[in-house]
């Protein structure tokens, strides 16, 4: 009897792992989507210049939790104690985006139309800043 009871729990205990198994697949697929595409982002956050957040999500997809804790607590140290550092990191990205913007005829069109809507702001700002002052 006790053999009866033991096969039936077994085969029931087989019947619900692979009923539970074919339930989670799904969602671990998408969790290898969701990595895959927050990867991308990181990926193109670096391409473009940027290196802290990048790093912080790749911490988040890796499981690398202590990581990503010591990356943030470090983020929001600098943060509290000024932000010449972060000015200095956007600074860096700038001059990043900068330097690959001008190694395309694209990009250089791209800079040369900033300027001169930045010469044509600065143009009508002019008059208004000294009748100010005056």
């Amino acid at each position: 009897m006790n053999v009866i009871i033991l096969a039936v729990v077994i085969v029931a205990c087989v019947v619900v792992g692979r009923e539970i198994g074919k339930w989670v697949q799904p969602k671990a697929e998408k969790l290898q989507e969701v990595k895959k595409d927050a990867l991308e982002l990181a990926i193109q956050l670096r391409a473009n210049g940027l290196r802290v957040f990048p790093s912080m999500i790749e911490a988040l997809v890796l499981g690398d939790a202590m990581d990503l804790v010591k990356k943030v607590h470090d983020f929001s140290q600098v943060a509290k104690n000024g932000n010449e550092a972060i000015v200095k990191e956007l600074n860096a990205t700038f001059d990043r985006v900068l330097e690959e913007k001008l190694k395309s005829p694209e990009g250089r069109a791209v800079i040369a139309a900033r300027l001169q809507e930045a010469v044509t702001v600065a143009k009508v700002v002019a008059p208004i800043v000294a009748a100010a002052v005056v």
